[in-house]
């Protein structure tokens, strides 16, 4: 029987926005105030620079109008039946068919070409000539487009409500939880850390795990610092209960404080002197500050002789209140991430299924760490999917959520069933929890499995799982890696879940394990086409296999020929090199021919020449 892991790079590999960091860029412009109506006033004659630019960026991540919905509003409302002709309705219709591919080439165009003088430009033409042929460029007239059709919406107040429910109707989930994410400590924190390690990168499990172990207690007497600006701020306003600001405030400076002087490099606060320790609390409270009091840093200074046993008792009541919140936060950040894949990546249309997994026959259990349904979309005749981390549902419950985020046990083995505070954070108690079911047990008990592992870092973050499965003693384990650093990273981290005597042995010992080793590493040969790709073409060449795909299904050559090819024509200039500039040249040839004789065989020939192209740049 063949068993088929997967983890996140089975979505990556399939051109999804599923990155941890993609995640939170769209958390930061949702947390924006603004919405995209708001660019005009109500007689429709101002337009919002920053409101324009915040409104091409969301659309990297969600289209907020569908075309079926946007024809049932259309037909719906008789105000438009009798206002505007099909002719109209038409136009829009075809602007909206093409919105994917138009966005992508305005958010190039916007974001790199286009500067505010030409943009602020271009918006007033538009607004000044209604019946304009837009000169000014074959894509960039696609934006103007849709601002003109927000104006002339915007312009009529009933027909404006009526547009603005249908578009508030599309992201009031998101927006439900959107305050929650304003105050979110671990949203707080993951931005910060971006910062600080650079925007392209950001991985939550890690990151939450660096925090929880700073906040067990170690013996590190600079929680007392945390203790006492939690005390005096909830202190100072218990008479207050109704000053919750001031009171959060205090929260969120001790939160920080704590993650801050955890990473200090002394052993205990008792060797710091009195200059050094008043300079670390002072990092934290402004002496202007008007809850601040000066006998707290006195106090403190006392605080130096106390016993350890009293530190314990005073951290234990406190960490129940940290952990608590922290829960409440942990909670909203899956919840607002599994509106995220549902809303945003659920809704892109995967082109291609992955030769590499279809040679894999026939694959008839999956076992996914993905929160996602990709795999339903290969049609290849699987029985019974695992989804060990839960998946986004169908009806989202703001009220509760079934995905595991967190991490793997961290403590030793005499502690780990002790120090309980956390356990909420522990991923084998969100799946115990949360029931996500672990149906895999049952399988590996059948003779003769093939477990396949396919996008998967096999990081210890899953130890537990991963474990079980690579001791499987009626498995043989194929890894699937992209490259030669993707292999040495799957070697250190079995290395970490196995031990490096049992991994040569899987991997040496033939005799042990019939013909071939236990573990064997399989290079992939295929990859989907943007992989090879720099990254500010990958998604033009995904939008390319959109349109190249509406095509082959029926759709209209007319509406979808076109921007393929414009944007065809702009990845193969950007992809060859100097040296191959006979094979650019040929490749652009045959883009012309082909636009002009709308030979949709040749197309497809043009696309599987460019693939071979992109396998032998991997």
């Amino acid at each position: 029987m063949n068993i088929l892991v997967i983890g996140n790079g089975f979505d990556l590999a399939h051109g999804l926005p599923t990155k941890y960091g993609d995640f939170l860029n769209f958390i930061l412009i949702l947390r924006s105030d603004s919405k995209p109506f708001e660019c005009f006033n109500v007689d429709g004659k101002e337009i919002s620079l920053d409101i324009i630019d915040k409104f091409i960026k969301i659309n990297k991540f969600m289209n907020f109008f569908y075309l079926d919905e946007f024809n049932e509003w259309f037909d719906n409302h008789e105000i438009i039946k009798e206002k505007y002709s099909d002719e109209k309705k038409n136009l829009i219709t075809q602007f909206w068919m093409n919105i994917n591919i138009n966005y992508t080439v305005i958010i190039n165009d916007t974001e790199i070409h286009v500067n505010k003088t030409y943009l602020k430009d271009n918006i007033e033409y538009i607004s000044n000539n209604k019946d304009c042929n837009y000169d000014r460029g074959k894509y960039t007239k696609k934006i103007w487009e849709y601002i003109f059709f927000i104006k002339w919406v915007y312009e009529n107040e009933e027909l404006k409500n009526k547009f603005l429910d249908f578009h508030d109707n599309k992201i009031n989930e998101l927006t439900k939880i959107k305050d929650k994410l304003q105050k979110n400590y671990w949203i707080k924190h993951f931005i910060k850390r971006r910062e600080e390690i650079g925007e392209g990168w950001i991985d939550f499990e890690q990151e939450m795990l660096d925090v929880l172990k700073k906040l067990e207690y170690n013996e590190n007497s600079f929680y007392k610092i945390f203790f006492d600006i939690l005390y005096y701020y909830h202190q100072e306003n218990k008479e207050n209960k109704e000053n919750k600001e001031v009171i959060e405030k205090g929260d969120l400076i001790a939160f920080e404080a704590l993650i801050e002087i955890s990473s200090y490099n002394k052993d205990n606060i008792i060797h710091v002197n009195d200059d050094e320790f008043k300079e670390i609390y002072s990092n934290f409270i402004n002496e202007n500050d008007d809850v601040y009091k000066y006998k707290n840093l006195c106090m403190l200074k006392e605080f130096k002789i106390s016993s350890k046993n009293a530190w314990e008792i005073l951290y234990s009541n406190y960490e129940k209140f940290i952990c608590k919140r922290l829960i409440d936060d942990m909670n909203n950040l899956i919840l607002a991430f599994e509106l995220y894949l549902k809303l945003v990546v659920e809704e892109i249309q995967v082109q291609g299924n992955n030769k590499d997994i279809l040679n894999i026959s026939p694959i008839k259990k999956v076992i996914s760490f993905n929160y996602t349904h990709t795999i339903k979309k290969y049609n290849i005749g699987i029985e019974e999917i695992d989804y060990i981390h839960g998946e986004v549902r169908e009806y989202v419950n703001l009220n509760n959520n079934n995905m595991v985020l967190g991490v793997d046990e961290y403590l030793p083995d005499d502690k780990k069933n002790k120090y309980l505070n956390f356990i909420h954070f522990k991923k084998y108690f969100q799946r115990i929890y949360k029931n996500t079911g672990a149906y895999y047990k049952d399988w590996l008990t059948t003779k003769d499995i093939n477990i396949y592992f396919f996008g998967h870092s096999l990081d210890s973050s899953d130890k537990d799982i991963l474990k079980e499965l690579l001791d499987c003693e009626n498995a043989k384990i194929k890894i699937f890696y992209v490259n030669e650093e993707q292999k040495a990273t799957q070697i250190s981290n079995l290395v970490k879940i196995i031990g490096q005597d049992k991994l040569i042995d899987y991997t040496y010992n033939k005799k042990k394990f019939g013909t071939d080793a236990k573990i064997q590493f399989i290079k992939q040969e295929y990859k989907l086409y943007m992989n090879a790709l720099e990254e500010n073409l990958q998604e033009n060449y995904y939008n390319v296999m959109k349109q190249l795909s509406y095509i082959n299904k029926g759709g209209s050559i007319e509406y979808h020929l076109q921007d393929c090819m414009s944007l065809l024509y702009i990845i193969i200039d950007n992809f060859f090199l100097v040296e191959q500039k006979n094979d650019k040249e040929e490749f652009k040839k045959q883009i012309e021919e082909i636009r002009n004789t709308k030979n949709i065989e040749k197309l497809n020939k043009l696309i599987e020449d460019f693939d071979e192209k992109l396998k032998q740049k991997v």
